[in-house]
């Protein structure tokens, strides 16, 4: 299944996500399985939707303007049960030229098939912890860490943007002794780009995730929140002080993390990051949406309207009460411009630590347009108004 990767807007380059059936590596945190016990990759309809030629829909009509295509954010195409179907559809991205961000922890023939592309991807090799009794037991069919450093030494070696991913990062899995350890691992091997997040586990998440699977997460699950926050914080420092290019959702310094990487994709969606590092630049007090659309316009066409009101369809799925105030989002102007104004939207920039609306007393101030103007670098006080 192709669909657009409306989970990556404004953080992620990739225009589209690649899903193949439940990944076999089995990683006990892994948030694509939580509720979905099966999954139907249905590989040749996704084969069948790179040649696709009509723009009925967002993603065709990204398809048919070269964005790129992320395999995959939801399952690995390189574990076991998913390589039979990953070579298969990796034969026609090599055929399309279609650019790839790689998103995987490795496994049999991961070098073969992604050399096989004759554009280089882009490639993010999860490594979320050193230990490996811990990660038999909480990435239980996965490569190794050390098979994982090994991958990216690999491509590294070979010329390709690897990225290396601390994603989930948990004190327990990797403690501050461990994390320093692997920095210089990193080192060692030439990773340059870094990201990091925290386990993006809700209590409601937590409920859905069955006795044996807790068991493997063991005391992980007992930072969750503040504890795992603060600690990734530090982390981020570390990585910032130790001259990583770092990306992570949030973090409060300029980053060229999306250089290189938007570079060896040729075409890429927009990211809050490079537009924070101009802000960072001019020395910005207040920013307005006419300043962020005119940013994001190099990137895409802002007022290209899709049909079937297809844009409509990441509000849904980031806020319902957004989803029904925005009747009509027909471009990807009106979609941005819905993440601008509204709070409650995931992707909002208002929830970044760098934001928050210019306020006349309990009132937002809103530029001539009607859109709220931003105040730049000053931290967030209490909730949201």
């Amino acid at each position: 299944m192709i669909e657009p990767f409306w989970g990556g807007l404004l953080f992620h380059p990739a225009a589209l996500d690649y899903a193949d059936e439940n990944c076999s590596h089995g990683c006990a945190y892994c948030f694509a399985n939580i509720g979905k016990s099966n999954r139907d990759g249905n590989v040749a309809s996704a084969i069948k939707a790179l040649y696709r030629n009509n723009e009925n829909t967002f993603t065709n009509w990204l398809l048919k303007n070269g964005y790129p295509i992320v395999t995959s954010n939801q399952t690995d195409c390189f574990a076991k049960n998913n390589l039979r179907n990953t070579r298969a559809f990796y034969t026609h991205l090599a055929e399309l030229g279609t650019p790839v961000f790689v998103q995987t922890k490795g496994g049999e023939d991961v070098g073969e098939i992604i050399e096989s592309l004759p554009k280089k991807p882009v490639i993010y090799i999860s490594i979320t912890m050193l230990n490996e009794e811990t990660a038999k037991r909480v990435e239980r069919n996965a490569p190794l860490p050390e098979e994982r450093l090994g991958i990216a030494r690999y491509f590294i070696e070979r010329g390709y943007v690897v990225i290396a991913a601390i994603n989930p990062c948990s004190k327990t899995w990797l403690p501050r002794e461990d994390f320093i350890a692997l920095c210089e691992k990193f080192k060692q091997i030439g990773v340059r780009h870094v990201v990091i997040e925290t386990l993006g586990m809700s209590p409601t998440r937590m409920r859905k995730i069955n006795d044996a699977r807790k068991d493997r997460m063991a005391t992980a699950t007992e930072t969750i929140g503040k504890e795992d926050k603060q600690y990734v914080r530090e982390c981020t420092e570390y990585l910032v002080q130790q001259g990583f290019l770092v990306e992570k959702k949030g973090m409060p310094y300029a980053s060229d993390f999306y250089t290189d990487v938007e570079a060896a994709l040729g075409k890429a969606m927009p990211s809050l990051q490079p537009f924070i590092n101009e802000c960072f630049e001019r020395r910005a007090e207040t920013v307005t949406f006419g300043e962020f659309a005119e940013y994001a316009s190099r990137y895409i066409p802002l007022d290209v309207e899709m049909k079937s009101n297809a844009l409509r369809g990441y509000l849904i799925r980031a806020d319902f009460a957004a989803w029904k105030e925005n009747k009509r989002v027909d471009t990807f102007r009106d979609l941005i411009r819905a993440t601008w104004n509204d709070h409650r939207l995931k992707t909002s920039i208002q929830r970044h630590s760098l934001f928050a609306p210019l306020m006349d007393g309990e009132r937002a101030v809103p530029d001539s347009s009607g859109n709220k103007m931003l105040v730049f670098n000053q931290p967030k006080k209490g909730g949201q108004p």
